[in-house]
Order: C-alpha cells, then sequence, then structure tokens
C-alpha cells in the first residue's frame, strides 16, 4: 500500500510468530532448567516493516 507519511513509498508490514521448544537446543541448565521458572516453550514475536519508493 502506499504508505501514509512517505509520499511515493509503498509500504509493507508482517508479523512473523512461532514457538520454538529451549530444551531442543539443550538451553537450560541449573536452576533454568526447571520449567517453572522459564518454560521450555518460547514464543519468537518479530514485526517487521518494509518500505521501497515506487
Amino acid at each position: 500500500m502506499e504508505h501514509p507519511m512517505m509520499k511515493g513509498t509503498l509500504i509493507l508490514g508482517l508479523v512473523i510468530d512461532a514457538a520454538i521448544n529451549r530444551t531442543d537446543s539443550g538451553v537450560g541448565t541449573e536452576s533454568w532448567a526447571a520449567t517453572a521458572i522459564v518454560s521450555n516453550e518460547v514464543i519468537i514475536h518479530i514485526p517487521i516493516e518494509l518500505n521501497r519508493k515506487k
């Protein structure tokens, strides 16, 4: 779409959401190994805004 504040520029917005299991990569030892402190599932949220001149 047209960028609302930059004339002559197109804009694209994306959001990437993913969940990973931290123990699959061996992350978490000693007190961090307990899931009561840090969950095994870690959510990754990546908002992206891309723009280019027309």
